[in-house]
């Protein structure tokens, strides 16, 4: 089965979501990032499309829940799948950083990965990320894999993150 898979950063929903539905037009698959949608708004990139099966995350909720909104929104993720491969489809996991589905042979993973700002704190959720990326492969080792989304660093190799993604990439050969 030939899928078509696209992935879009959104730099925020009223920003992006007008290029959705054209994409929708030429993707089974579509990893978005960054839609800045909080938990109560997720519903428009779920029910974006009646053709596809919308699953989202907020990057929101844990700002919310301290009071006031201040500053801009961030990060958010989601996938949306065509509904034609909705017998082959899988969610396996939905958290802040990354979504995990699998369709048909392949497992598909969708990340959000931080910005380094302090080094300390980067290799702390960064570590935490390849481990729970790690164990969905290990759990899916049936699988082909294909990740994708917003890294947030420089692919070189004085890059921190770059070096946690070699790793990840070295470990699954």
């Amino acid at each position: 089965m030939a899928v078509s898979i696209g992935s879009f950063n959104l730099h925020g929903w009223n920003q992006g979501s007008s290029y959705l539905k054209e994409l929708c037009n030429d993707c089974d698959i579509l990893l978005v990032q960054e839609h800045w949608l909080l938990p109560q708004g997720l519903t428009k990139l779920n029910n974006f499309d009646a053709n596809y099966i919308g699953i989202s995350s907020s990057a929101m909720s844990h700002v919310i829940t301290k009071g006031i909104l201040k500053g801009r929104p961030h990060g958010g993720i989601g996938i949306l799948v065509n509904k034609k491969l909705v017998s082959n489809f899988k969610c396996i996991v939905v958290s802040e950083r990354f979504i995990a589905i699998s369709v048909g042979g392949l497992l598909i993973i969708n990340v959000y990965l931080p910005n380094c700002v302090d080094m300390d704190i980067y290799a702390d959720i960064m570590t935490a990320l390849m481990v729970d990326i790690r164990d969905i492969i290990n759990k899916n080792r049936q699988l082909k894999v294909l990740t994708a989304g917003d890294f947030n660093f420089v692919f070189d190799d004085a890059h921190a993150g770059c070096l946690f993604l070699h790793d990840l990439m070295n470990d699954f050969n």
